[in-house]
């Protein structure tokens, strides 16, 4: 009667593997532009600043104190 079959074919069990491999491709994607925005705004180096600026007031507060 029908040209095609009435009861569907389609099998969610194969969205699986490629449902898995379009994630690991967007997670690379975001590590790459990640760590490209990380650098071009030079945050990491920002960040080391900042944290030799709060190393240096603790040593100038300890000296203070005595």
């Amino acid at each position: 009667m029908y040209p095609y079959p009435t009861t569907p074919s389609f099998n969610f069990s194969s969205l699986i593997g490629p449902g898995l491999i379009g994630l690991v491709i967007i997670l690379i994607v975001f590590l790459i532009l990640r760590s490209f925005t990380l650098w071009y705004w030079k945050i990491n180096e920002i960040v080391n600043l900042l944290k030799e600026i709060r190393d240096n007031t603790k040593k100038e507060q300890k000296k203070e104190q005595k």
